[in-house]
């Protein structure tokens, strides 16, 4: 019984990081768009004549 709960120990262990690191990418790739968004804004604010 201990030998099987220390593997599922070990197992969700594993799951927990995978969803912190894939929580992590997908945080920065927002933060990515976040900014680029902000770089258009800034662009079109100084560019009255252009459009999206």
């Amino acid at each position: 019984m201990n030998i099987i709960y220390k593997s599922l120990e070990k197992d969700y262990c594993v799951e927990f990081v995978t969803l912190t690191i894939l929580s992590i990418i997908t945080f920065k790739r927002i933060q990515k768009v976040e900014m680029k968004r902000e770089k258009l804004k800034k662009e079109i604010k100084d560019k009255p004549y252009y459009r999206v």
